[in-house]
């Protein structure tokens, strides 16, 4: 089992595109598929560090400027509505994606940095060749591929209407889910 608090969540190694598509597709429950992309070239880039990692992000670069959120260290992360509820807690802003990675570098050891994270973006917009490249071995049609990028955040809770494939590359993860008949299941994710 998975670090959960909560309703138990499944968990098993990798798995292949068919024991995906029979047993874990269309259950519409949560699985954690521990090792499913331990192979990526992402992966193994960010286990040699976060330099690396940006290297890898870097040489996929599209040219696109990708929506970015920064939120300010009072906030902890926490990307959310200001105090008054009149407006948010961050900034929106443009940036391309080599420009956010060498700010997240540098900022990875300053206290009290700001959140930072371009979140959704297409890969084939983004970052053309990343999907070629670290090849999600499991059959999602019509799934575009997105990544996350960015340094510790929060995000409020919030409905996906699509199932998701979430893979941790660098870093760690926590998901709260929330099935609508039974209360709130949560749990962590670290890049293998």
């Amino acid at each position: 089992m998975s670090e959960i608090t909560g309703l138990p969540v499944a968990e098993t190694g990798s798995v292949d595109a068919a024991r995906f598509e029979v047993e874990i597709a269309h259950s519409y429950h949560p699985v954690v598929m521990r090792g499913l992309a331990a192979d990526w070239p992402a992966v193994r880039a960010a286990r040699i560090s976060n330099r690396a990692i940006g290297d890898h992000i870097i040489k996929f670069d599209g040219g696109r400027s990708a929506d970015v959120m920064v939120a300010q260290d009072q906030v902890r992360g926490r990307f959310f509505y200001n105090d008054d509820l009149s407006g948010f807690n961050f900034e929106r802003a443009k940036a391309p994606i080599p420009t956010l990675v060498e700010q997240l570098i540098a900022l990875q050891d300053v206290p009290g940095a700001p959140a930072i994270y371009a979140g959704a973006a297409a890969a084939g917009e983004f970052l053309p060749g990343w999907a070629e490249a670290n090849v999600l071995p499991l059959p999602t049609p019509n799934a575009v591929p997105r990544v996350w990028i960015g340094n510790e955040s929060r995000v409020s809770t919030h409905y996906d209407v699509s199932s998701n494939v979430a893979v941790v590359v660098a870093g760690s993860r926590r998901f709260c889910l929330f099935p609508p008949s039974r209360g709130r299941t949560c749990m962590s994710a670290r890049s293998t």
